[in-house]
């Protein structure tokens, strides 16, 4: 079996998976963008692809309209364009990683290109770089407890407690993190 690019669901432990690639107004589909990541958030299944590189005529990417985040809730089968409010181009529109406060309802969702962002309902979204730095930050986040944490390839770990107002670095880890989390008992994990 070869697998086109896009979006699978298995409902039987991985036998088989049926695509679901298809977004409210049908002018595009999960298929011809590169993901960033799959994530169950808060009740939803979240996508966060990279639209500015879908594909290139002369002066740069087109993205035919695509959203950066995308959104299914339980039961629908078609994806819900959840992006307002991201920079529109070639650079800082994709989604790199979602994470869900539920002590404050803030939704963070990091783009490498184009710092983080914050929503109260998970559609509208403001970008709050404030104390991150520039490109490249972050890649990867994660939140509980009033607090959230970016990171990315070749920055310090970022943390917020007042939902992305501003964000300071940490100075317990310098370096070099991939991959953010944090435990069911509260204990934020990264690798590094």
């Amino acid at each position: 079996l070869t697998l086109t690019n896009g979006v699978y669901v298995s409902a039987d432990n991985g036998n088989s998976f049926t695509p679901v690639n298809d977004v409210e107004g049908g002018v595009y589909g999960m298929t011809n963008k590169p993901g960033r990541f799959i994530k169950y958030v808060n009740g939803s299944m979240w996508v966060g692809w990279d639209p500015g590189s879908a594909a290139f005529a002369g002066s740069g990417p087109i993205n035919y309209g695509a959203a950066t985040l995308h959104r299914l809730t339980p039961g629908e089968t078609l994806w819900h364009k959840s992006s307002a409010g991201f920079p529109v181009g070639d650079t800082g529109n994709q989604a790199d990683d979602i994470a869900y406060d539920v002590s404050t309802g803030t939704y963070y969702v990091a783009s490498a290109l184009g710092g983080a962002f914050v929503s109260s309902d998970g559609s509208n979204w403001v970008q709050r770089t404030t104390g991150l730095g520039g490109l490249g930050v972050p890649a990867t986040m994660a939140a509980f407890d009033g607090m959230a944490f970016a990171a990315s390839v070749g920055a310090q770990v970022a943390r917020t407690v007042n939902q992305g107002t501003n964000w300071t670095a940490l100075q317990s880890h310098r370096g070099f993190s991939t991959g953010l989390m944090i435990e069911k008992n509260g204990r934020l994990m990264f690798i590094s």
